[in-house]
């Protein structure tokens, strides 16, 4: 059992780590959702890009009760400008297979690091552009989200 193994050792963020992660983010069984949980609490305080883009990758349009917000609490111990680009690099995929999880990625960031957003989607690659085009103008996020004319404006979206 995995869960034995990641109590009884210190869990190194390797391949293995990925795999089993990814592997694990399927949540069928409850033995494979503890698994997943212990995983991704494995990486809390030790995000970094690729860390990130790995447990960004777990965001799906399943139904997760739940799960996700340790994806999303864990991964705010990183860097914000690690965390951010990971986000952005994710964006296309997630616009495309989880747009509900893209709106709230998105509008954490926009909500608390509009500066910074808007600074980093000026680096970004016009597939990423286009994304974030796609969460940022929705009529809805434009109304949760004060920021976002901010971030469309200085971020060239």
């Amino acid at each position: 059992m995995l869960t034995t193994v990641i109590r009884d050792q210190v869990l190194k963020l390797d391949d293995k780590w990925k795999s089993a992660l990814l592997i694990s983010s399927a949540r069928e069984s409850t033995e494979q959702e503890s698994d997943f949980l212990d995983l991704v609490d494995a990486a809390d305080e030790k995000i970094d890009f690729e860390v990130a883009v790995v447990l960004l990758k777990t965001f799906i349009a399943k139904p997760d009760y739940g799960t996700q917000e340790r994806v999303v609490s864990v991964l705010s111990s990183g860097r914000p400008e690690i965390v951010i680009k990971a986000i952005l690099q994710e964006l296309p995929r997630l616009v495309a297979e989880a747009s509900e999880w893209a709106f709230v990625l998105m509008g954490t960031e926009v909500e608390f690091r509009p500066a910074l957003t808007a600074r980093l989607l000026l680096q970004a690659e016009d597939d990423v552009k286009n994304a974030a085009s796609t969460v940022l103008c929705h009529e809805e996020f434009l109304s949760l989200y004060p920021n976002a004319p901010y971030v469309i404006r200085n971020g060239n979206v």
